[in-house]
């Protein structure tokens, strides 16, 4: 067996992941996942990190923490930009730096820099460089590469078509054609729908938001969220702002929250942030305007940090859900 890599269930992880797992089994090393989080690695995360952090960041520093004894190199990605016209967090510009300022003892990290905005800089070029590192020849990584890409094209597929992410994981991982091709069919249930939008790590890292989607299910609602939405969609809803968005991961955010509004066939819309979190700070105000002025619909905003209380939370969603289900009684008798 190859090198050990070490990769976070944190960040990214919840759209990336099919991507790095694929390439580097590909070029032969072994994957290694930090474990799911709990409530020794959010702890961990808070003691490591400064207070202007987001708690999404503490929480990787606490995955890190748990991951770095187990590897022989950690992946910790210098994440700038995806495409030509936006950038990500600062915070995961600079995420390697911050690793290696908050913790100690740790293995070699792969750090490649992903950088759309400068040519040669893409996601190619990044896995080629954390290739190179591991020793890889250039035939064996290109060929990861191909088979990488691809299997992050079926995964993104599949979030559009209704997949949780961590079954679509699984569904690309083991090849599952056959459930991968009636999941259109099992996702509509005729059931009324709840938007839920925010960053990728707080929909859907399940103790951070208190297994809140399945909460939601539970109510009776079927889940709508960004993932679903292809990039043409966001783009589309994107140009009617005054200005452009500049952040990816917001852009893509408001994009799909703005076609959900448009479709005219959610019951209501609940928007997940981090307290500390800027790019969340903008989204939601734009989001809370927009709603406020333009649409009469029921509109929950949680934020989250780490003094969040479930007990709290709960009241608050059990609420909401409760507004939303009289009100969609109310239009069913008229």
């Amino acid at each position: 067996m190859g090198a050990r890599v070490g990769i976070t269930r944190s960040l990214l992880f919840y759209h990336y992941f099919p991507l790095w797992r694929s390439f580097f089994q590909g070029v032969g090393a072994e994957v290694v996942l930090s474990p799911p989080t709990q409530r020794e690695i959010l702890e961990r995360g808070v003691r490591l990190g400064v207070g202007d952090l987001c708690l999404p960041m503490k929480l990787h520093l606490g995955h890190v923490e748990a991951l770095k004894r187990k590897v022989d190199f950690l992946f910790l990605p210098r994440l700038v930009s995806f495409s030509s016209d936006t950038y990500l967090c600062p915070k995961f510009l600079g995420l390697p730096d911050f690793v290696k300022a908050g913790l100690d003892s740790l293995p070699p990290l792969l750090a490649p820099c992903f950088n759309a905005k400068v040519l040669g800089k893409g996601i190619r070029e990044g896995l080629r460089e954390a290739g190179v590192a591991l020793g890889a020849e250039a035939r064996t990584i290109k060929a990861a590469l191909d088979e990488a890409l691809e299997v992050q094209g079926r995964f993104e597929g599949l979030l559009r078509k209704g997949w949780p992410p961590v079954s679509a994981m699984e569904a690309v991982d083991s090849r599952r054609r056959q459930e991968e091709e009636e999941v259109g069919r099992a996702a509509q249930t005729g059931r009324p729908h709840i938007a839920v939008v925010g960053h990728p790590y707080n929909l859907y890292d399940e103790y951070l938001n208190f297994n809140l989607l399945d909460q939601v299910r539970g109510w009776g609602f079927d889940l709508l969220t960004p993932e679903m939405v292809s990039q043409e969609q966001v783009e589309e809803k994107n140009a009617l702002l005054r200005k452009k968005i500049y952040w990816s991961l917001t852009r893509h955010i408001v994009g799909a929250a703005l076609n959900f509004l448009s479709l005219g066939r959610i019951q209501g819309m609940i928007f997940l942030s981090s307290f500390g979190c800027g790019p969340d700070s903008f989204s939601k105000d734009l989001l809370d305007r927009r709603i406020r002025a333009s649409y009469r619909l029921p509109y929950l905003s949680l934020i989250f940090d780490e003094h969040t209380s479930q007990t709290g939370l709960q009241t608050r969603l059990e609420a909401f859900l409760d507004m939303v289900k009289g009100k969609s009684r109310e239009a069913g008798g008229k």
